[in-house]
């Protein structure tokens, strides 16, 4: 079985201005890819050449955001939070 990732993002973004949103309360489910790669779940809901929702391996939720992902936002895989960083992801602590 294909390991999931699901993309949420903050209800109201910072954007990495001010503090996080708070998990998962202020976070809509934005999409879900077949994916385990952190990475690979962000590239995959970026609005690059095309509108994300359109690219292999993506379900869009569909009542979340279409913006890309960006900082602040959280990604699961494996029942692990992590949360975007400027730089890298940090895993959220329960």
């Amino acid at each position: 079985m294909a390991a999931i990732a699901s993309v949420y993002h903050a209800s109201k973004p910072t954007f990495g201005f001010g503090e996080h949103p708070e998990w998962p309360n202020q976070f809509v489910l934005a999409a879900t890819v077949l994916t385990n790669k952190l990475e690979w779940a962000f590239h995959q809901t970026q609005n690059l050449t095309r509108p994300w929702p359109e690219n292999e391996d993506v379900i869009a939720s569909k009542d979340g955001s279409r913006r890309s992902t960006s900082v602040g936002d959280v990604v699961v895989i494996d029942g692990v939070a992590w949360r975007c960083e400027m730089a890298g992801w940090t895993e959220i602590e329960d």
